[in-house]
C-alpha cells in the first residue's frame, strides 16, 4: 500500500528538514566562535595557537640569540614599524618574564619566515625599539625592499616562551 504525500505534508517535513539544518550550522557557529582556546598549547579539539604552524616553519638565525623553535605562546604581542623604517613601536598584554626578553625580526621569502634575535627587551617590555641592528647586519639580518612582509615577535631569554607573531609590511 503506497503513501501518498498531500503538498502540505510535503511542505512540512521540508519545512523540518530545513529548520534541523538550519539548527545545526548555527550550532557548529556558535561553538566554533565562543570555543574557549588554550593559547599555551593545543586546545580541547587539537588545535594550535592561529600562528603556530608559521612559528614552526621560522628558519633562524641563531649566532646571536636563541631560536624560539618549540616555544610555547604566553602573550600577545602588537608592533607598528615607523614610517621612515627606523623604528619599531610595540604594544602588549602582559610582560610574561621576570628578567630581559628577546626581540625578533623575520622576514618572509615566499615560503617561510627566515630571520632571529635582533634586540633584548628589558625586564617589564620596551615600548619601541630603533631598527639600527637590523640595518647593521646583527645576526644576519637585514633590511628588506619596501613592501616586503615582515614579523616582529618577543621571546623569553632561553626562547622556551614566546609572543605572536606580529606582521607587516615593510615601508
Amino acid at each position: 500500500m503506497a503513501i501518498m504525500e498531500t503538498g502540505t505534508q510535503r511542505w512540512l517535513w521540508l519545512s523540518l528538514i530545513a529548520s534541523l539544518c538550519l539548527g545545526l550550522a548555527t550550532a557548529c557557529y556558535e561553538q566554533t566562535e565562543s570555543r574557549p582556546t588554550d593559547e599555551n598549547g593545543p586546545d580541547e579539539n587539537g588545535e594550535e595557537a592561529p600562528d603556530q604552524a608559521e612559528w614552526d616553519a621560522i628558519r633562524w638565525f641563531t649566532r646571536q640569540g636563541p631560536s624560539g623553535a618549540n616555544a610555547r605562546l604566553v602573550m600577545t604581542l602588537d608592533a607598528e614599524i615607523s614610517a621612515d623604517g627606523r623604528s619599531v613601536r610595540f604594544a602588549w598584554d602582559a610582560y610574561p618574564w621576570d628578567a630581559d626578553g628577546a626581540a625578533h625580526f623575520f622576514t618572509w621569502d615566499g615560503q617561510r619566515w627566515r630571520g632571529g634575535r635582533f634586540d633584548v627587551i628589558a625586564e617589564g617590555g620596551e615600548s619601541s625599539k630603533d631598527l639600527r641592528n637590523i640595518r647593521n647586519g646583527y645576526n644576519n639580518l637585514r633590511i628588506p625592499p619596501a613592501g616586503t612582509r615582515v614579523a616582529f615577535a618577543w621571546t623569553s631569554a632561553d626562547g622556551r616562551e614566546r609572543s605572536n607573531l606580529v606582521v607587516d609590511r615593510w615601508p
